[in-house]
């Protein structure tokens, strides 16, 4: 991939991505940023006063909408 190709794509990525976030309610963006920043499930559930399988239902809903915004397929860990 090119240089020009692999600025295209973050552009592109960076606009959808996004469009993506104006989906999202306030509390999924919360979870999002605490994830972003690296927090486990567990210590996002104690941040946010949520039981730790309602956090990591929430994550996986979260991933389900990328998923399906973007189109691409799911890579499992």
């Amino acid at each position: 991939m090119s240089t020009k190709e692999i600025v295209e794509a973050n552009l592109v990525f960076g606009v959808d991505y996004k469009d993506w976030l104006k989906k999202l309610s306030d509390a999924n963006k919360q979870i999002l940023d605490y994830l972003i920043q690296g927090f486990t499930a567990p210590k996002i559930a104690t941040l946010l006063h949520q039981k730790t399988t309602k956090v990591r239902q929430i994550i996986k809903e979260l991933r389900h909408y990328f998923v399906q915004f973007f189109q691409v397929q799911p890579q499992h860990a």
